[in-house]
């Protein structure tokens, strides 16, 4: 392969832009590996360019590998692409083949000993790539992640090691991967939990009323002032039965489904169990093209989760354009859409994100991702009326999830469970607990 060039800057960007941790007194914490970015694979640049910048430099070569640089992945990827040399080094580093990438703790390169993806297992990922192991490690004081690539025809390569002090808690940071001798460079997105910063209120409930409403129900859906469920009995090989909030009554309504929108103008759409998506019309189911897990409606617009897989656990995601479906970046296990067609989704990792580009003009599709990960961690999420309800990600009891409504930039816990929430165009939250029992807010 043609060397290529990468400078200094580089190290510069690290030592400079770094966050330079010290010991502190041994406490319980966790470090959550929330993404890794394939810059280069192994071979992907010159090792000999590699290393004329790093081994000159062995000195604070302990220094560069427990720098943090503080944000995301993109924030990173913004630092590296300011430096116009670094950024086109990485950009002509020739692909290769994907390494065989695996994590362990172990300082022997031993595949039985990976913690991700697995014991025995290993990942391939490419140069551009970006996984999300959502990987929580306990530790205390500090903790060593060795990246290592498998290769079954001679020794394991070590591609380096991500060391992470408790002193870094507080917040989302990025840190850098890399073996001179490969060429690889990997961007680690990380957290450290468990750790006190410094004093936060916990979570205080706030004042909330449940009102229960007679009947069963599965799932439940409300839009332009009317609330639709799929009740408990079966309606069929196509799912539940379909009932429509009539005053105080549940009126029955042909079909069945095993999800249901409704949108601002409190037009239902259903999908069965089949993946078979319906849009109702007068008295009527009319299909639609395309195939969906879930759906989801608002400010006349329809987002769907279709029946394949986006990776990392989630469906891929779709919007409805009038006659077709059009693809959007991602991929997620729950979707919600406001009447200003603002889309929230949450991965199966339970990250909740929020669509940049779907409230102007209806949604815009934009080249890069236009999701921007919001604070929190849920199951389930629901919008109406500019409110966004959500069930987190820990039990509240048997009856389901916890319950928290969004306030400005926090989420307030709410008392009760469950398991599925649905929010009418006030902004009033319904929702359903595990034992089918439906509640709404007085």
């Amino acid at each position: 392969m043609k060397p290529n060039f990468i400078s200094k800057s580089l190290v510069t960007l690290l030592i400079f832009g770094a966050i330079l941790t010290s010991g502190s007194p041994s406490q319980a914490a966790q470090l959550i590996i929330r993404a890794i970015e394939c810059k280069s694979v192994s071979t992907g640049i010159s090792p000999g360019v590699l290393n004329a910048i790093f081994k000159p430099l062995a000195a604070v070569t302990q220094a560069l590998i427990s720098t943090a640089l503080p944000g995301d992945l993109s924030e990173a990827s913004k630092l590296i692409a300011a430096i116009p040399d670094v950024a086109q080094a990485i950009d002509s580093a020739g692909g290769g083949d994907p390494d065989d990438l695996y994590l362990s703790l172990s300082n022997q390169p031993k595949r039985d000993l990976a913690v991700w993806p697995a014991p025995g297992k290993d990942y391939d990922i490419s140069k551009g790539q970006v996984v999300r192991p959502n990987l929580k490690l306990d530790f205390s004081n500090v903790i060593d992640v060795n990246f290592w690539e498998y290769d079954s025809g001679s020794g394991d390569d070590f591609l380096g090691r991500l060391t992470v002090n408790e002193s870094e808690a507080g917040g989302v940071k990025t840190k850098i991967v890399y073996n001179p001798d490969e060429g690889n460079i990997y961007v680690v997105e990380y957290e450290v939990t468990g750790v006190a910063v410094a004093p936060q209120p916990a979570a205080q409930p706030v004042g909330q009323q449940w009102q229960e409403v007679p009947g069963c129900a599965k799932k439940i859906a409300s839009g332009g002032g009317i609330t639709w469920v799929l009740g408990c009995a079966s309606g069929g090989s196509g799912g539940y039965q379909i009932f429509s909030r009539n005053g105080s009554n549940w009126e029955l309504v042909e079909g069945a489904a095993t999800d249901i929108a409704v949108n601002s103008d409190g037009t239902p759409w259903v999908v069965n169990a089949n993946g078979t998506i319906f849009q109702r019309s007068g008295n009527s189911w009319q299909p639609v093209p395309g195939c969906a897990k879930k759906i989801a409606a608002g400010g006349g617009k329809v987002w769907v989760l279709g029946c394949a897989s986006g990776g990392n656990g989630g469906y891929q995601i779709f919007t409805w354009n009038g006659s077709g479906w059009d693809l959007i970046p991602g991929a997620a296990v729950d979707l919600a859409v406001d009447s200003r067609n603002t889309v929230w989704a949450v991965n199966a990792q339970g990250e909740i994100y929020r669509y940049a580009n779907s409230r102007r003009g209806g949604y815009s599709i934009t080249i890069g991702n236009s999701w921007k990960q919001v604070a929190g961690c849920a199951k389930k999420i629901a919008i109406g009326g500019d409110k966004v309800w959500l069930l987190g990600c820990a039990n509240n009891g048997s009856a389901g999830y916890e319950i928290f409504s969004r306030n400005g930039s926090n989420w307030d816990l709410v008392p009760g469970a469950a398991v599925e929430i649905a929010v009418d165009a006030t902004g009033n939250p319904w929702i359903v607990n595990a034992n089918g029992t439906i509640f709404r807010a007085p």
